[in-house]
């Protein structure tokens, strides 16, 4: 297996984390968390199947865009395939896209249709395009098109979401929504539908994600220190919103994570 991590231009690093570019071995299978990145895919090579479970994969080709995922996802390559894959950063979808958030959660559409003809000129020129670099950037100059729209996004969402991030997740949604100067009722319906998610969710994806960032950063501590730490009231609280998220205890989750799902989730 191979793959390689590439960053975007730097007026896209606020909303677009990393490309990868990767090739499959044969009868490989990778499951990613729900970790509040969504994602484009590119398949570059023979078909392979992507889904929630064993008996809900189906055939991937083309381009398609992947909403938020309250499940983790699974890919299965069966001989063998090459993609290159957009993530995006935690709530940073919106930025690209006209449809509201909340239609593309727990599914993918085809940037043919999501993007119209745009879309389809873009899949034009990747598929006509000699080598990766060149892939990545028609995929950043289209990126840097689509930021034009941002002027158009709930300002005080994004800055809900912005609070939610910097304090990973440990915020009460009254707060917020005494905040942004709504009721808490239109607050939760104005960012579900904006951002994809429900407040209280994306808060604890910003926990697990804060979490991760500490592994990353390599501060030891011990479990029932990082759970504190993250706002859990105990260490078993911490392990059920684990494996709620990615689907094993902690340690047997890190334990078998590969290299390119570690670089994936961030602890690369």
């Amino acid at each position: 297996m191979y793959y390689k991590e590439y960053l975007t231009s730097r007026e896209l690093r606020p909303f677009i984390r990393s490309y990868f570019h990767v090739r499959l071995d044969s009868d490989t299978e990778f499951r990613f968390p729900s970790d509040g990145c969504p994602g484009l895919i590119v398949n570059l090579g023979d078909p392979f199947l992507l889904g929630f479970a064993e008996n809900d994969l189906m055939v991937f080709t083309g381009c398609r865009l992947f909403g938020y995922l309250t499940r983790q996802l699974m890919l299965k390559s069966l001989s063998g395939a090459e993609a290159l894959a957009v993530k995006f950063r935690t709530g940073r979808l919106m930025t690209f896209s006209t449809v509201p958030g909340i239609e593309l959660t727990d599914t993918s559409v085809s940037i043919k249709y999501l993007w119209g003809a745009l879309g389809r000129d873009l899949v034009n020129r990747v598929y006509n395009t000699g080598s990766i670099l060149e892939i990545i950037q028609l995929l950043d100059e289209f990126f840097l098109k689509r930021l034009s729209l941002h002027d158009s996004i709930d300002k005080r969402i994004d800055a809900a979401l912005d609070e939610i991030l910097t304090r990973k997740g440990q915020v009460r949604i009254n707060n917020l929504a005494e905040w942004t100067n709504l009721s808490r009722r239109q607050f939760e319906r104005r960012f579900t539908r904006t951002i994809g998610l429900p407040p209280k969710r994306m808060c604890r994806i910003a926990r697990i994600s804060g979490i991760i960032a500490q592994l990353k950063a390599g501060i030891k501590h011990d479990w029932v220190d990082i759970a504190l730490a993250g706002g859990y009231s105990d260490q078993a609280h911490f392990i059920r919103e684990w494996k709620y998220f990615t689907g094993s205890s902690p340690l047997s989750y890190l334990k078998d994570l590969s290299p390119f799902e570690s670089a994936i989730v961030g602890l690369q």
